[in-house]
């Protein structure tokens, strides 16, 4: 939200799910409708899902034990459950679980990211990635769609097959005072 390029806002653009769109292309399958996360214990668990899902797929152990830096204090399951519980939400590509692939998953995602920014590289314009989204200057976004359909082409071009992009809320915020007070010279 402190973002701005040439002294305008700008937008964000995220893809949907990329990690299970990935894993699930990887062996020619369609992940289809239903969020991958929220369909494990729902939309109320939905981030512990995620969290889960992504240690399940960069382990190449089982996992018996519940992962670091998943917290499941307050929540009405175990790691057990959930383990199983995404394993069975996730049978399509069961095979994928604890094979260590998660580095080259996100190797895939870094191929798409980088093509995503070369892709605006001749107009010499600013793409900044963050995970799998991208912020560029609000005319990239709300102005001419550009940045959205870019990132569907890539990901077409790459993986042969369509994903979701939503664009993320960004509220520009007033500054008590300039952040560059060279910026406000008349």
């Amino acid at each position: 939200q402190f973002i701005t390029i040439d002294g305008g806002k700008t937008c964000e653009y995220d893809f949907e799910q990329m990690n299970p769109h990935i894993a699930y292309l990887h062996l020619g399958k369609d992940l289809g409708k239903e969020d991958a996360y929220s369909r494990v214990f729902g939309e109320e668990h939905r981030d512990v899902a995620k969290v889960a899902f992504n240690a399940m797929l960069n382990a190449r152990s089982q996992l018996s034990h519940q992962p670091r830096n998943l917290d499941l204090k307050d929540r009405p399951f175990s790691w057990p459950e959930l383990r199983a519980k995404v394993l069975e939400a996730h049978r399509p590509i069961e095979e994928l679980f604890f094979q260590g692939l998660g580095l080259r998953f996100q190797f895939v995602d870094s191929q798409i990211a980088e093509q995503v920014m070369l892709s605006f590289l001749p107009d010499d314009a600013p793409c900044l990635p963050i995970h799998d989204s991208f912020i560029m200057h609000h005319s990239y976004g709300e102005g001419s769609g550009r940045l959205e359909e870019t990132m569907r082409q890539v990901f077409r071009s790459i993986m042969g097959s369509d994903i979701g992009v939503r664009r993320e809320l960004v509220q520009q915020v007033q500054h008590a005072r300039p952040l560059n007070p060279e910026m406000t010279a008349a």
